[in-house]
């Protein structure tokens, strides 16, 4: 089948990342490649087009395929360039979203920032089982000379204790368990929960449901810390603010906000931890006709990865003061600087948030 000139140029585009890939692991003339299948999935494309990529590296000499026997690195690879292409490792765990959509340009984007030549391989794991996971991790990459560090979003106070003992530069996105020697970034969890509470008391509730994941997690614990002291400063009674954790299964999700919005006596604050919450809360309020903000009123956590870029209608949030990428830029130096000298940990960033809108 003949290939257009747009077609040639991605397959030349993809020979390209396969030449770097050839760089970044350091194989030597002779070593085995690996197949046509296992390069479709390493660049997200078809057998047949990793295929025509690797062919095109074949007719240069850079690798040799064998029928039967498979495809080698060729000659022409010792005349590549050599390059430094450091990778970054960022572990998320699934456990209280079906689907993870992460912002890896802006990541990525970030990391550049900091460390030249850098790629991010992403791990989005269950959470049962999470340490046998990241040692697994740990164990593939610790002797890898392109190993750029860990970017770990929270895990559990075990992952972070056990990457803690590895000795290998870690950086977690998030709060870090107390007794632990990690640094991180992460929002201001504590000032997060108390502007939430002052955005409801400003808009005048004075009843409030803290809607959280029911999974909850450090920072969380420490927003709602944040929520009970601005209660209590307010001179209000502890009750004035109930709890209802969403379940795991998000498609139980907005079933489970029907319910609690079916028993809700207005006027009445929900405060949701996250954004796709909020939206949910949102639409089933407009469903049922309620006055907003009179009858409900949404405020939400817009601070961390699960963000919406426009504000919500009929809603206040809470956001942070540095970008997504200013973040990953910050998070890159702190490993460069533990890469360059693994006797030094970076100080742990509290990241400022504010209230959006300023005054309700």
């Amino acid at each position: 089948m003949t290939l257009n000139v747009k077609d040639m140029s991605r397959v030349h585009h993809l020979a390209r990342r396969l030449e770097q890939d050839i760089q970044r692991r350091g194989f030597r003339v002779g070593d085995k490649y690996i197949t046509a299948e296992a390069a479709g999935q390493m660049l997200d494309v078809s057998r047949m087009t990793a295929n025509r990529a690797m062919n095109v590296l074949a007719r240069r000499k850079v690798l040799v395929r064998y029928r039967s026997r498979g495809t080698f690195i060729g000659p022409a690879a010792n005349l590549l360039p050599a390059v430094n292409i450091k990778t970054v490792h960022f572990i998320t765990f699934v456990d209280d979203a079906s689907e993870v959509h992460l912002p890896v340009g802006a990541m990525l984007a970030g990391l550049q920032a900091a460390i030249p030549q850098v790629s991010l391989q992403s791990h989005c794991m269950p959470l049962q089982g999470a340490l046998a996971f990241v040692q697994r991790v740990v164990e593939t990459v610790r002797s890898n000379p392109s190993f750029g560090g860990f970017v770990l979003s929270l895990g559990t106070r075990q992952v972070q204790q056990y990457l803690a003992q590895s000795g290998l530069p870690t950086v977690v996105h998030g709060s870090v368990y107390a007794g632990i020697s990690l640094p991180c970034v992460e929002s201001d969890q504590d000032s997060v929960g108390r502007i939430m509470v002052r955005q409801a008391l400003a808009a005048g509730h004075r009843r409030m449901v803290w809607v959280n994941r029911e999974l909850w997690r450090r920072g969380d614990e420490v927003a709602f810390d944040g929520m009970m002291d601005e209660v209590h400063a307010a001179g209000l009674e502890r009750g004035t603010i109930t709890v209802r954790n969403t379940p795991v299964d998000p498609s139980d999700v907005s079933v489970a906000i029907h319910g609690w919005l079916d028993k809700l006596e207005p006027p009445v604050a929900l405060l949701c931890r996250e954004s796709h919450c909020a939206q949910v809360v949102l639409r089933a309020a407009m469903q049922r006709h309620l006055r907003m903000p009179k009858d409900i009123f949404v405020v939400y956590d817009n601070s961390g990865m699960d963000t919406v870029t426009e504000p919500l209608p009929n809603s206040a949030s809470v956001r942070c003061k540095m970008s997504l990428k200013e973040e990953y830029a910050l998070i890159g130096r702190m490993l460069a600087q533990m890469a360059a000298d693994m006797s030094t940990d970076p100080e742990s960033v509290l990241l400022p948030v504010f209230p959006y809108p300023a005054q309700v």
